[in-house]
């Protein structure tokens, strides 16, 4: 049993001294990385004036959707259509070229 247990011990590379520098290195990426978007916001004035949307499946319901937010949209809607997918790559087109998606 120590034979063993020494063995699966000795296969670890990971020390407490290695994980507790990697965890805090992960906290402090973290915690950079969170303050970004507050910074970010600050210096760009109206970054949410218009939301960009996308849709994947363009036929049936998503279809019906598109043309409803592209009234909604034309009567003054803060909001843009700005990327289609589809699996059918003949509807996905039609649906690019209807709602001018370059």
């Amino acid at each position: 049993m120590a034979a063993r247990q020494n063995r699966s011990q000795s296969n670890r590379s990971t020390t407490r001294r290695s994980f507790i520098r990697t965890a805090g290195a992960v906290a402090g990426a973290v915690a950079v990385n969170a303050s970004l978007p507050a910074r970010a916001h600050a210096r760009v004035l109206g970054a949410n004036d218009r939301i960009g949307i996308g849709f994947i499946g363009c036929g049936g319901r998503g279809g019906y959707t598109m043309n409803q937010l592209k009234e909604m949209r034309d009567a003054g809607g803060k909001f843009d259509i700005v990327a289609v997918c589809d699996t059918y790559r003949p509807r996905m087109d039609k649906q690019a070229l209807l709602y001018k998606i370059y």
